[in-house]
């Protein structure tokens, strides 16, 4: 039997073996492949843009034609700039413009030109040389941030890049904000300050405060190259089984528009400049876009329509302050007949364009083309076809922008089948290139390593964390247990012990601990049926909760529940001894709390329903509708 055991361990040791080195050798192979396609796309571009002298002035020659052109011209009125701009471009050109997509940089910030072994993303993402130079495109999204240096260098490599295409129309870096942790804790940048949740600022309910912290996230970006933050939903989070209500102001529409207000001006004060960052603000699905999880209603049978169309005038009105609205409603490969008046282009015609002039960016769901999987496929039609009429439909639907796509070949193919015309894809040229100019980023892309020793900032993360402990909502706070005698101990249970070494009252064992601190996610437990996310009651069900609840009646706890969803269940708060609320605050912040080394002061700014299928009752756009909720909207405790 040892033999055995011996000649099995050997032979998995060999094959182990042969395994990495068959994966080294696809690598290699796949490793000279995108080397030929960046040698390629690299014989597509020209030289650096020369500099132009007039009047004492230096200007970029970015068409390489050797004299100042309107559109190079930073003197010049910006639609002068704008229609020289455009009576130059191709076709191809014009409706690269039109599109957004993921890339990647190096860790020094050289160019991403293949993708990283260890990073199994990076294979699905385009090369920054095919982007550029082979599709054109110029305005790209980044995710992984390493330092600010590094961000810099990528900049400039970028823009370098940029400027030697045919008419040098600079790259504009986009982000998601970056500022909060997510609770997969895939959102953080370390140069970055990190503060609350949005769902949290709701809970401060402080206009000054997120009007700084858009003045922060302004001078953070500015100095790496970000221009345009990407979305940020202001639309309703009344919708207990939304996907994205951590990322929304809460459920009171005059919250969430004076929010929204003061981020933006905060973002780019009155007007875009060039010390301006650009935002994209995001509207979440029409009401009968999907059905709602866990329930065979469809969104139709839980909105009022006169509550829908008041909701979005109050509330969306102030994110037509900003230069992008990504309007996330599905469009569907069928072709959009019988349209009533919820469909993405009366939505966006008659409301956003006629209602409330808005005459910025419009910018499709993120991955609407190639990458949705929840559309309605039609097995007898082609990939390729349905990918068409998908563009057909954003197009024709009144979309600006396509999201997460940079499939301009789709576009130029039904421009040569004369189903969409070429007028129609220059007005939204029109709307893009503005921003572009607004921004100076013609004039001047690049970025000065030496001039920017701003992050990390630790003012900036100093205001980040006061933001941590404002936001904190104290639910429940039997016999006033709370805040602790710090001669009480403590056990951790879901909190990084690591960080919070300082605590002399912490015990490695619970039997000899006063007190357990138990921290908790509001996670949804979903299955995937037919790419459908369904909820299957509360968070904490089963051996999970039974568990939970054997230890809440052996020991006196005190629960941290942090709300991504409007989700807790009721059994858990009831036999909790205190029970506090978190939007996105470092541990060490809540065990300050915790400890009374400062106040509670959040309001609660979702209601948290008792039972769970009552969220299928609640009627979408209505604020506080819920019968019974365990806690309502604006419910917050604090210390004696």
């Amino acid at each position: 039997m040892k033999r055995i055991f011996i000649v099995f361990a050997i032979v998995l040791k060999y094959a182990i073996i042969l395994a990495f080195l068959l994966m080294l050798g696809v690598y290699a192979v796949h490793l000279l492949k995108w080397s030929n396609i960046a040698s390629a796309n690299e014989k597509l571009l020209g030289q650096r843009a020369e500099t132009l002298v007039q009047a004492g002035f230096g200007f970029r020659d970015l068409n390489k034609n050797g004299r100042l052109d309107p559109y190079e011209d930073s003197r010049q009125p910006v639609e002068v700039r704008i229609e020289n701009l455009l009576h130059q471009m191709s076709l191809e050109e014009k409706v690269a413009l039109m599109f957004i997509d993921e890339t990647d940089m190096l860790s020094d910030g050289s160019l991403f030109e293949k993708p990283k072994l260890n990073e199994t993303a990076s294979f699905s993402k385009e090369i920054n040389s095919t982007l550029i130079a082979r599709k054109k495109i110029n305005h790209v999204f980044i995710s992984n941030i390493y330092s600010a240096e590094s961000m810099i260098n990528w900049n400039n490599n970028m823009q370098a890049m940029a400027e030697r295409t045919r008419l040098g129309i600079p790259i504009t870096i986009a982000s998601n904000l970056k500022h909060f942790v997510d609770f997969n804790a895939s959102n953080l940048t370390p140069i970055f300050s990190r503060w609350c949740a949005p769902l949290g600022f709701a809970s401060i309910n402080d206009t000054l405060l997120m009007r700084e912290f858009g003045e922060i996230v302004r001078q953070e970006c500015l100095a790496t190259g970000i221009r345009l933050i990407l979305p940020q939903t202001v639309d309703s989070s009344l919708d207990i089984e939304s996907q994205n209500i951590i990322e929304s102001f809460g459920d009171d529409p005059k919250i969430s528009s004076s929010m929204t207000r003061a981020l933006i001006f905060g973002l780019q004060a009155n007007e875009l400049d060039k010390s301006s960052i650009a935002y994209m603000a995001k509207i979440q699905k029409g009401y009968n876009s999907q059905k709602p999880w866990g329930t065979n209603d469809t969104l139709n049978n839980r909105v009022d329509l006169n509550n829908y169309w008041s909701y979005l005038q109050s509330n969306v009105s102030e994110a037509t302050k900003s230069q992008f609205i990504s309007f996330d409603n599905n469009i569907h490969i069928q072709k959009l007949e019988n349209r009533d008046d919820e469909s993405p282009r009366d939505i966006i015609k008659h409301f956003l364009r006629d209602s409330l002039k808005f005459d910025g960016v419009i910018c499709s769901k993120w991955g609407s083309v190639t990458n949705d999987k929840t559309q309605n496929d039609i097995p007898s039609i082609d990939i390729k076809s349905q990918e068409l009429i998908r563009v057909e439909n954003i197009i024709e639907a009144g979309y600006d922008m396509i999201g997460g796509e940079s499939s301009p070949s789709l576009l130029i193919d039904l421009i040569n089948q004369n189903k969409i015309s070429e007028d129609r894809i220059v007005s939204s040229c029109w709307r893009i290139l503005r921003i572009k100019f607004e921004q100076g980023l013609f004039d001047d892309p690049y970025l000065d390593i030496e001039r920017f020793n701003l992050l990390p900032n630790h003012r900036f993360r100093n205001k980040g964390v006061d933001t941590q402990r404002k936001s904190l909502v104290l639910l429940k706070n039997e016999n006033n247990i709370l805040p602790l005698d710090e001669s009480k101990t403590i056990f951790l249970d879901g909190l990084d012990r690591a960080s919070l070494s300082d605590y002399r009252s912490l015990m490695t064992n619970i039997q000899k601990a006063d007190h357990v601190i138990l921290k908790l996610n509001s996670k949804l437990n979903r299955i995937n049926s037919d790419s459908t996310a369904h909820i299957q009651g509360f968070p904490f069900e089963g051996k999970e909760k039974e568990k939970i609840m054997k230890l809440l009646e052996s020991k006196s706890v005190v629960t941290i529940i942090s709300l991504d969803r409007p989700l807790v269940n009721p059994d858990i708060v009831e036999k909790s001894k205190a029970v506090i609320a978190d939007f996105c605050s470092k541990d060490q912040v809540i065990l300050d709390l915790i400890y009374g080394k400062y106040f509670p002061s959040g309001k609660l700014p979702i209601e948290l329903p008792y039972f769970m299928f009552t969220s299928s009752k609640q009627k979408l756009y209505q604020a506080s509708d819920l019968t019974n909720p365990i806690f309502p909207i604006g419910y917050g405790l604090t210390y004696n």
